[in-house]
């Protein structure tokens, strides 16, 4: 991997957080944190004792709370622990990037302050030929690729940098390594290191993973959202078809026939409130024809609401592209939604009280 790759940086942002990943802990995080029903808090209070240095992860959670985020909430990602914090302001995105920014700048987290992304290598005269170009255009050149090196250097040694910047959304993002690499040069030589030993390059050397986001919605506030786990993060649970390695299974919703779990989240706490996530080959009809059979099969019943879009669908009345079916039994509910990808389909449920 190239240190200066910035292909290498999105691929691994992929990895790590899929827009699935980020849109199942917030749809835990905002539709069930308000409703004070037991979720479990993060013990963020431990992280203050002041008879050891604290680490990284301590002090970037003390700059969430110094930020105005509420108390963090702990759920379960496929078996890694992740935790939820949200917060809403009238400032811009960008505006919040820069006061996040100083934050960790203020904490420790951060070395210096990253506001921006860096300039696009595309900018720059390639390595190769720099000893022939102008003099003004190598100096551009080596500026341009420190910026992007002192990048790099920051997301792979702990610090919180921008992955994407613009008027309405903001992305930060951060990641620290098991042998604790100061330095982005030393987390790749810890993943070529495990890359030589037969391991993976990036699962055996990521052990925390950061996010934090900023986006304008529709009433002109903005929305932070920060999603990060703990030290023991294990990237292979981030993948499709994880009940391959017994983690992120329900008790309550079956993965469909030929269907590949894609994520399941869920509250810590005793009352169980989760999100999961299927991909299937078959069409969003072929999905809710099966989970029909086999949710009635374990006691569960459509509600009114339900009967009733299926009887205007059938009638033509309602969209057929993308599904939609609510379930109860004993107090708790399944909200089911089928939709066409390229794949074939792609059904969520949602489990509540």
């Amino acid at each position: 991997m190239n240190v200066l790759d910035s292909k290498a940086i999105t691929t691994f942002a992929k990895l790590a957080f899929t827009g699935a990943t980020v849109f199942a802990i917030g749809w835990i995080g905002l539709t069930v944190g308000d409703t004070k029903t037991g979720v479990k808090e993060a013990q963020a209070d431990i992280w203050s004792l002041d008879f050891a240095p604290k680490s990284r992860q301590q002090r970037f959670v003390e700059t969430l709370m110094d930020e105005g985020m509420e108390k963090p909430r702990a759920y379960d990602f496929n078996g890694n622990q992740m935790f939820f914090s949200t917060a809403t302001t009238n400032e811009s995105p960008v505006q919040v990037l820069r006061r996040f920014q100083d934050g960790f700048v203020r904490h420790g987290v951060n070395k210096k302050r990253h506001d921006q992304l860096p300039p696009a290598l595309q900018n720059a005269v390639g390595l190769a030929h720099i000893k022939d170009a102008p003099p003004a255009e190598r100096q551009k050149t080596l500026a341009v690729y420190k910026r992007n090196f002192e990048h790099l250097n920051g997301l792979f040694s702990g610090e919180v940098v921008p992955m994407q910047v613009s008027r309405n959304r903001v992305m930060m993002m951060g990641t620290g390594s098991n042998d604790g690499a100061k330095k982005g040069i030393e987390f790749l030589h810890e993943s070529l290191t495990n890359l030589k030993k037969g391991k993976d390059p990036i699962n055996d050397t990521v052990d925390v993973m950061r996010y934090v986001e900023a986006y304008r919605q529709p009433n002109g506030k903005t929305r932070i959202n920060a999603i990060y786990s703990d030290e023991n993060l294990d990237l292979d649970k981030f993948k499709h078809d994880t009940e391959s390695v017994g983690t992120g299974v329900s008790s309550t919703v079956p993965s469909c026939l030929g269907c590949k779990r894609m994520f399941r989240v869920k509250g810590e706490s005793e009352q169980e409130y989760a999100a999961n996530g299927f991909e299937s080959h078959g069409t969003p009809a072929d999905s809710m024809a099966f989970y029909d059979r086999a949710l009635a099969n374990r006691g569960w019943h459509k509600t009114d609401a339900s009967k009733f879009l299926d009887e205007a669908r059938r009638r033509g009345a309602a969209p057929d592209d993308a599904l939609l079916a609510n379930y109860s039994r004993d107090g708790r509910f399944i909200t089911l939604i089928a939709y066409p990808d390229e794949h074939g389909s792609v059904v969520q449920a949602f489990e509540s009280n």
